[in-house]
């Protein structure tokens, strides 16, 4: 082949600028390996000096800017180039801000010349009205042939608004051939959704698996089965499809010729140089996707998020693939390499590691619960699908969201500000007054909580120091039942307790897998812990107890949901005090209060969920509230220096001995029935002096 044939990117730029820095650097950059090691960044100076200077090749950085923000001093705002690791190629076009922070205004690219077979350029100049399908097709035949088991996990559509859906009325007619199409039908259909048909076969596909239609909506038996593998169809499906830019159904998969409407797209081409361009990319590496779309508000988007491993995703009028191993783009070539920012997976769930962790399950939670429920009682219901996948390592499955064999550590969530109570939309009834989620599950209230106690359990790997650890001990017998009046109980166990007490029995008999190994240790109790357990799927971990690990085929547990509790507690009545601002600022902004005895000393702390229930929190005539709890269990730390902020404000927290204390739920009751209003730690002396002598029977919802 002729040498003049290679790209020479110094031809590309013009006589007074052969020698430009800024220049220079665009091109090194750009040039640069995909994801090499460290990332690159220079500075390249000022708006006014970049255009005051001798080289006019380069001022197309400077349109890449504007129009900034009204009234900001363009001419002195320093620009950098910058090339990151996860960038793949490119360079990211940034302002300093100040010193220690830049903000990325565009991720550009050099326009591919077809022309010249080793142009550095990657970025395309995309049809403005019609997505190219092959590309797609490409995309797909490369991740199914090539990533083998990591990205092997029907089809999922997403919409909102109140769309068409399958119920017993129309099941028999839409099973007919063509009945989508129908006169009966055809006009209710959302535009997503007919255009995924249309869009299917393009690709080499047969099937297409939708939510809205594949269930039948009022059908509820069948329903709650299809709720409990909606992980699995995320998982098993070959790829989901996104309607990123859709506010709803009705949005539709704009650009797919003979299908849908065309796409309305234009891109930021300016000239560098005399031969090449330089293009914004459609997608930056440097914005979180689908950041702006609607897809990721809502809640039952989220446990398809986490489980589906091909993306298609259909939005600022173009398209995308995101899988486990590779980022693909409509207006960038595809490399013939790995062309991710770095191979991972989009699960949190990393089931490889088959044991029980808070940690993860307390990520899931909270992120799916910063999301939105158009039906806020819905939300087991969408949660459903990952509490199945999650009851794979937690045995004995959940109850509202809630780990049955570790319920009483579940039960000590502690709430945040931002939590507010999930009030049923749906018209009261029956039906939907047993499908409310009961206070004392995290799923009965919106927002983020605070897993700190489910952080510091004492099942976790053996490399923590003991001593910092939460030895909680159940002080109650928990079941659960239908209704108040239920004649039958079913008994919650906890097996975490039974296993954590038989783990220095040498007469017991450990769990399947599991081995025992002599080493000397204090435990969290100050106790000497003479043993350290392994399992055989985890031998890199060393653990404090052993616990069930469930075999990959078996079939988790998914108990019954009966949202009433009962137990019989000991419980005092105490008083709350306003807390010191100190307080209120500290620990992700939790609501804690004083707990107080009758002289008005301070016994606890409180983590209140609703502060509605309290008057005159923001007034100046705050007076001391009487309030009843509960005890619910005993812990204690051998070294709290971790974890107790709010004891040590209060000047409760011992420094030099074990702290012990009880864990109390702050009740207040009606007709009967007694609902959650808060979580409370109180110390172990006062506890045991304040609490009534009788018992109390508390049925819980």
């Amino acid at each position: 082949m002729n040498i003049d044939t290679f790209y020479n990117p110094l031809r590309t730029i013009s006589d007074e600028g052969a020698g430009c820095f800024v220049c220079s650097q665009v091109f090194e950059l750009i040039n640069l390996a995909p994801f090499v090691e460290p990332p690159k960044k220079v500075s390249i100076g000022t708006v006014k000096s970049l255009l005051c200077g001798n080289c006019k090749d380069h001022t197309a950085l400077v349109r890449f800017i504007t129009p900034l923000s009204s009234g900001e001093d363009t001419q002195n705002t320093e620009l950098q180039l910058c090339r990151p690791v996860d960038a793949g190629s490119g360079v990211y076009l940034m302002i300093a801000r100040t010193p220690e922070h830049s903000e990325v205004v565009e991720h550009l690219h050099l326009l591919h010349r077809a022309d010249l077979p080793s142009h550095i350029g990657r970025s395309l100049s995309l049809n403005p009205n019609w997505i190219d399908i092959e590309p797609m097709r490409k995309w797909i035949r490369t991740c199914t042939t090539q990533h083998g088991d990591k990205c092997e996990y029907p089809y999922k559509v997403w919409g909102t608004s109140n769309p068409f859906t399958t119920t017993k009325s129309k099941l028999e007619q839409l099973k007919q051939p063509g009945a989508l199409k129908s006169e009966c039908f055809g006009k209710s259909i959302p535009k997503t959704i007919t255009d995924s048909v249309g869009l299917v076969p393009l690709l080499g596909e047969r099937y297409l698996w939708v939510d809205a239609l594949c269930i039948v909506q009022d059908d509820e038996n069948g329903k709650s089965e299809e709720l409990k593998r909606m992980a699995a169809i995320y998982a098993s499906s070959v790829f989901t499809i996104i309607a990123g830019d859709g506010a709803d159904f009705h949005g539709g998969l704009r650009g797919i010729r003979g299908v849908s409407g065309q796409r309305h797209i234009e891109q930021r081409i300016e000239r560098f140089g005399t031969q090449d361009y330089l293009v914004a990319a459609i997608f930056s590496r440097a914005q979180e996707v689908l950041s702006s779309s609607p897809y990721r508000d809502r809640a039952w988007t989220y446990q398809e998020s986490v489980c589906t491993k091909r993306r298609l995703i259909f939005q600022k009028g173009s398209v995308r693939w995101m899988c486990s191993e590779s980022f693909w783009d409509e207006d960038l070539l595809s490399l013939d390499l790995d062309d991710s920012p770095k191979k991972r997976s989009f699960s949190i769930l990393q089931q490889e590691e088959r044991y029980p962790s808070f940690t993860r399950l307390s990520v899931a939670i909270n992120s799916f619960n910063r999301r939105q429920l158009t039906y806020p009682e819905d939300a087991v219901s969408a949660f459903t699908g990952l509490l199945n996948v999650f009851s794979q390592t937690f045995t004995g499955g959940f109850l509202f969201g809630m780990p049955e064999a570790f319920f009483d550590i579940a039960l000590l969530w502690e709430a945040t500000p931002d939590m507010k109570i999930r009030k049923p939309r749906r018209l009261t009834n029956e039906l939907f007054a047993d499908l409310q989620v009961p206070t004392w599950s995290w799923a009965a209230w919106t927002g983020n909580f605070i897993a700190q106690a489910w952080s510091y359990y004492d099942s976790t790997d053996n490399n923590a120091d003991p001593r910092s650890l939460r030895h909680v001990s159940p002080t109650v017998e928990w079941f659960t039942m239908v209704s108040p009046l239920s004649a039958s109980r079913r008994k919650l166990r906890s097996t975490w307790f039974e296993y954590r007490s038989n783990a220095q029995d040498l007469t017991k008999p450990l769990p399947l897998g599991w081995n025992r190994h002599e080493k000397i240790k204090e435990c969290s109790d100050g106790q000497e812990c003479t043993h350290y357990f392994t399992h055989h799927s985890t031998m890199k971990r060393r653990w404090n107890w052993p616990f069930p690990i469930p075999q990959p085929n078996e079939i988790p547990i998914m108990p019954e949901p009966t949202p009433y509790l009962f137990c019989r507690a000991s419980r005092a009545y105490l008083f709350v005090d306003r807390p010191d601002q100190d307080i209120v600022n500290s620990r992700y902004q939790a609501f804690t209060f004083c707990l107080k005895d009758v002289p008005g000393k301070c016994v606890g702390v409180l983590f209140v969920q609703d502060c509605e229930n309290l008057s005159g929190l923001s007034t100046s005539d705050w007076k001391l509230q009487k309030i009843e709890v509960v005890e619910i269990s005993r812990a204690v730390c051998a070294q709290p220096e971790r974890g107790y902020d709010e004891e040590k404000r209060c000047g409760i927290l011992p420094t030099h001995t074990p702290y012990q204390y009880y864990n109390v739920l702050w009740i207040s009751w009606d007709m009967g029935v007694a609902y959650r209003r808060g979580l409370g730690r109180v110390l172990g002396d006062e506890w045991e002096h304040l609490r009534e002598r009788d018992v109390v029977n508390l049925i819980l919802r």
